[in-house]
């Protein structure tokens, strides 16, 4: 799956394949522990694609996340991954910096509680 989240990286620049990505997370919920916050994440990843064509609307993407922190059983580590989202949000207003997503996912595993968990996800993301 990683290849695939690799090439999603080099080919959205435009936000159009944003699809993929719920897919993926998807199946990543499948193999989760907390499986149903994830479903409902990958669910807002597909609502987020449809209202954001061209890439730009990803202060709702930080929205939403932040949502799924309240959801959340384990919330401080989620509202960490909230915080990384509002950062690449003021840094990436054309929704093209990526790879700075994928270091804040691995970042935000290094410093999670759930460590083999989060490392599929940065894998996923890198």
């Amino acid at each position: 799956m990683a290849p695939q989240f690799t090439q999603w990286h080099f080919t959205s620049a435009n936000g159009t394949s944003f699809p993929l990505m719920a897919l993926y997370f998807s199946e990543w919920h499948f193999n989760s522990i907390n499986g149903t916050s994830v479903h409902a994440m990958a669910l807002h990843f597909s609502q987020w694609h449809f209202t954001s064509v061209n890439g730009t609307s990803i202060q709702s993407m930080a929205l939403i996340v932040i949502e799924w922190h309240l959801n959340s059983l384990n919330g401080t580590l989620f509202q960490r991954m909230a915080l990384h989202f509002n950062q690449w949000l003021f840094s990436s207003r054309n929704g093209t910096s990526f790879q700075s997503m994928a270091l804040k996912v691995i970042e935000w595993h290094l410093n999670s509680l759930n460590g083999t968990l989060l490392q599929r996800m940065a894998l996923h993301f890198h």
